[in-house]
């Protein structure tokens, strides 16, 4: 990831936190269940490799999309904890960074989580002006091992 340098000290200081969103987003239910595998181990040791830590227990289908079947199939890799989310920014795919700061200010509200992908240069370039809503919010940033571990 071209953005790891930037990401690794705060992966190492516990200010982000990542978890497993497989290696090349597909959907999920379309695979058969060695794929699913496939994908999740993947990502696993991309995570590993770069960051030093493989994003257990947490675990993020691709648009949301999952059935007990992958489920099990994440829980028997180290992720039995399947995350939702409540919000984005939209930096999923290509985006101006207006659009991204009209979504955060949409997005980032109490008690929400708010996924971010950090993999295109449009969200590294507006960092600053989401710390901004996020305090002008009166928000704290949390991690998902301060909720739900």
């Amino acid at each position: 990831s071209v953005n790891a340098p930037a990401l690794r000290p705060m992966v190492d200081s516990g200010q982000v936190q990542m978890a497993n969103h497989t290696w090349s987003h597909p959907y999920l239910n379309r695979l058969n269940l060695g794929a699913v595998a496939d994908q999740i181990s993947r990502n696993a040791d991309f995570l590993r490799t770069t960051y030093g830590m493989d994003g257990t227990p947490f675990f993020r289908p691709p648009f949301g999309v999952h059935n007990a079947d992958i489920d099990r199939v994440a829980a028997d890799l180290g992720y039995p904890t399947i995350t939702m989310w409540s919000g984005d920014v939209g930096d999923s795919r290509p985006e101006n960074e207006n659009n991204l700061i009209g979504n955060a200010g949409k997005s980032f509200q109490p008690q929400q989580i708010v996924i971010t992908h950090a993999n295109l240069p449009t969200i590294t370039h507006c960092y600053a002006q989401l710390v901004d809503i996020i305090r002008s919010h009166n928000l704290q940033t949390v991690t998902l091992n301060d909720v739900f571990g």
